[in-house]
């Protein structure tokens, strides 16, 4: 009943096998619960209005996904697996609501005080404060995510990953932004000034997230000229000197 291949499913949920397992639980789910009629009959108004591609969209306009995707899967299984574990606000949304309203009831739960051997918030009951660091720090930094998206064994879902083809082209493309591979603060391209002493840029550049580009890429016939010209535009002011 969906609308992505078989490939491609498999492919996302071994993704979300791989990330969910590092995820801690929510403390709080807030619901906000519609009749699917009345989720449409919204949705056919926005369309008539501020989002157009939701006029005739095959997905919305499809009662039993819709049933299937928030009646059965939503709330009849997920709903009733994370309860245990998290707290759980539903409400009645059909016609807007208060959030005040929300926000008191937030803040009369009970958060805090379980049995050691309670389910409820058992992911949170870390008890020492180097174990609440070593989350931050694993959370902020993003290599768990790196390793659970990008190592993947399984190369069939073909309408997802790059063909030869079009990863070059990404490479390409990525090649071209301003300051690619450059940290935060040493941008020189983007106007940003480098430090004098320039002792931390080795290590603060590994730290950079940026689009990975191959470097035997950038020493082809195409990218020097590109380089050549992109260098006498920028130097010629121009305001687009690195999109050509």
């Amino acid at each position: 009943m969906g609308w992505i291949d078989k490939h491609s499913r498999v492919y996302m949920n071994k993704i979300r096998m791989q990330t969910s397992q590092h995820l801690l639980r929510p403390n709080l789910i807030i619901y906000l619960d519609a009749p699917v009629d009345v989720v449409q009959a919204k949705l056919k108004a926005r369309g008539e209005t501020t989002h157009p591609w939701l006029k005739n969209s095959p997905v919305y306009q499809n009662s039993a996904y819709l049933n299937l995707l928030y009646e059965d899967l939503l709330k009849g299984d997920y709903m009733k697996k994370a309860s245990p574990y998290s707290r759980v606000l539903t409400y009645d949304w059909s016609d807007g609501g208060e959030t005040e309203v929300v926000v008191e009831d937030i803040e009369r739960l009970n958060m805090d005080y379980f049995d050691i051997n309670d389910k409820q918030q058992k992911d949170w009951r870390l008890f020492k404060e180097d174990l609440y660091s070593a989350y931050r720090a694993m959370y902020t930094m993003c290599n768990w995510i790196n390793g659970a998206v990008n190592v993947i064994d399984y190369l069939d879902a073909d309408n997802l990953l790059l063909n030869p083809t079009e990863q070059e082209a990404f490479q390409r493309v990525a090649a071209k932004l301003p300051g690619n591979g450059i940290p935060m603060g040493f941008n020189e391209e983007m106007g940003e000034q480098a430090p004098f002493l320039d002792i931390s840029r080795r290590y603060v550049r590994r730290k950079a997230h940026y689009y990975s580009v191959q470097k035997l890429l950038l020493t082809d016939h195409e990218m020097k000229n590109y380089m050549k010209e992109r260098k006498r535009r920028k130097e010629a002011g121009e305001a687009n000197w690195w999109n050509f």
